[in-house]
C-alpha cells in the first residue's frame, strides 16, 4: 500500500510518502505564509524521487485542524481535490495528535498558540504502537489547560507550548517542555499512528476543516446578528 501525509496547519510544512507503513520520503520545512506555493512541489518532487505516479496512491492522510486557518484550508482542500480525482480514501487527522505522535512516549500535551493566553490543546499517550486521545481536542485558556495537564505525572509539552515555559512550570516543575524546532515540529509520517476519520467517494466533498474556533471577525458578526452560520462545503464540483 502507497500512502501520502500532507500537514500544512501550522508553520511546518510536512509532506511523506510511506509504503507498506515504512517511510519513503519525508521532508519538513519551517515555513510561514508559503505553504499554498510550496506543498505542491514538495508533492511533485516525492512523486519524481520515488518514481511514483499519483494514481499509485491508496490513501491520502491529512491534517485537518486545529490550527492556522489558511494552513488548514490549504492542505485540506489539496487533499481533498487528490483523493476524489484519484478514487482513493481520505484520513482526516487532528493536527495536535501528530504532534504528539512526534514526541516521545509518554503523557504528551501538544498546544497550538491561539493568542491571548488561549491554546487549542489536547492530551495523548501511546497505547503500544498508536496514539490515543485521553482528553478531546478543544480550545482552552492556558490557565485551565495547564489544570487539566496537572492531573497527569511526567508531562511532556510540545508544539507551541515553548511559548509558555514559564506558566508551565511554575504549575508543573517537573513538566518536561520540547523546545528547539527539530524536537517540537510534527512529522508527517506521525499520522500513520494516529487516530483518524477515514472518508471515500461522494462523502470526500462534505469534508470540512476542524477549527475548533470561528475566526474573530465571523465571531464578532455572530455576535452583531445573533445569528447562526451554516458550515458549508467550500470546495465544490462543478459540471
Amino acid at each position: 500500500m502507497k500512502e501520502l501525509c500532507l500537514d500544512t496547519a501550522n508553520q511546518t510544512l510536512g509532506v511523506a510518502f510511506l509504503e507498506e507503513g515504512k517511510p519513503q520520503w519525508i521532508v519538513q520545512r519551517f515555513q510561514q505564509k508559503n505553504h499554498s506555493i510550496a506543498l505542491m512541489p514538495a508533492i511533485e518532487d516525492g512523486m519524481k524521487e520515488l518514481q511514483w505516479e499519483p494514481k499509485d496512491l491508496d490513501r491520502i492522510y491529512v491534517s485537518y485542524g486545529p490550527g492556522s486557518y489558511t494552513g488548514v484550508r490549504i492542505g485540506v482542500t489539496t487533499a481533498k481535490t487528490m483523493a476524489y480525482a484519484l478514487q482513493c480514501p481520505l484520513c482526516l487527522v487532528s493536527s495536535l495528535a501528530i504532534m504528539a505522535a512526534s514526541a516521545p512516549k509518554g503523557i504528551v500535551v501538544p498546544m497550538i498558540n491561539a493568542r491571548r493566553q488561549h491554546v487549542y490543546a489536547g492530551i495523548y499517550e501511546w497505547d503500544g504502537e498508536k496514539v490515543v486521545s485521553l482528553h478531546e481536542d478543544g480550545y482552552f485558556s492556558l490557565e485551565e489547560m495547564i489544570d487539566r495537564a496537572s492531573a497527569f505525572e511526567e508531562v511532556i509539552f510540545t508544539g507551541d507550548a515553548k511559548d509558555f515555559k514559564e506558566e508551565i512550570l511554575a504549575q508543573i516543575p517537573e513538566a518536561k517542555i520540547q523546545e528547539g524546532w527539530i524536537d517540537s515540529a510534527p512529522n508527517p509520517y506521525g499520522m500513520v499512528f494516529c487516530p483518524y476519520e477515514e472518508v471515500s467517494g461522494e462523502a470526500i466533498h462534505t469534508v470540512v476543516p476542524n477549527y475548533l474556533k470561528r475566526v474573530e471577525a465571523e465571531e464578532n458578526w455572530l455576535k452583531e446578528h445573533g445569528t447562526q452560520i451554516e458550515e458549508t462545503n467550500y470546495v465544490e464540483r462543478t459540471k
